[in-house]
């Protein structure tokens, strides 16, 4: 029979994302098992869910080492980072008065969530047995506050007499997958 693992809900307070795939999923490296996912950057004060996480993975596994933990502090900034928080299933988008967003077939009225987004996560934190102990954050809503998409500006002052490019509809990013960049030639 197998084994039920633990579960305990979670939300996240207010914070900004970070390797975003919730337009998306990410089906680079695992084309069979696609995930919605996002880290997290949480403001300083914000460790009540660093705490639970922590509580989870000491109640379900005592005194265990090398627990697993989707935790990380930025030694700079002092920010924790909640790192990988996915889903195989499509998240449910809410606005920032927390309606839910009822998706049209194509996505397009669910807003380009990129890097930079101020966005709360809610979900469950999940119990790990094998092949290692500890928790994961397991994705099942995401409220959207500020989306961050494609910027017009990323900080070049115009150069006169240059090239000049079309300007293309920002409708047309959110079809567009982001792909990686062409081998260009040796010079």
């Amino acid at each position: 029979m197998k084994q039920k693992l633990n579960r305990m809900s979670f939300q996240t307070p207010l914070g900004t994302s970070k390797y975003t795939y919730l337009n998306r999923p990410d089906d680079k490296y695992d084309p069979q098992n696609p995930k919605w996912k996002t880290d997290l950057i949480l403001d300083n004060g914000d460790e009540g869910l660093i705490d639970k996480i922590r509580e989870c993975n000491k109640q379900w596994h005592g005194n265990a080492k090398n627990l697993k933990e989707p935790i990380e502090q930025d030694e700079e900034t002092g920010h924790y980072i909640l790192r990988n928080v996915w889903s195989k299933k499509t998240p449910t988008f809410c606005d920032s008065t927390g309606k839910v967003i009822v998706p049209m077939e194509d996505n397009t009225n669910i807003p380009q969530i990129w890097a930079g987004s101020k966005i709360r996560l809610k979900g469950e934190i999940v119990e790990l047995t094998m092949p290692t102990k500890g928790v994961r954050l397991q994705l099942s809503s995401v409220q959207i506050v500020d989306p961050i998409g494609p910027s017009a500006d990323v900080g070049f002052e115009a150069v006169e007499g240059g090239f000049v490019a079309e300007d293309v509809p920002m409708e047309s990013f959110n079809e567009t997958e982001q792909s990686e960049p062409t081998q260009a030639a040796n010079f």
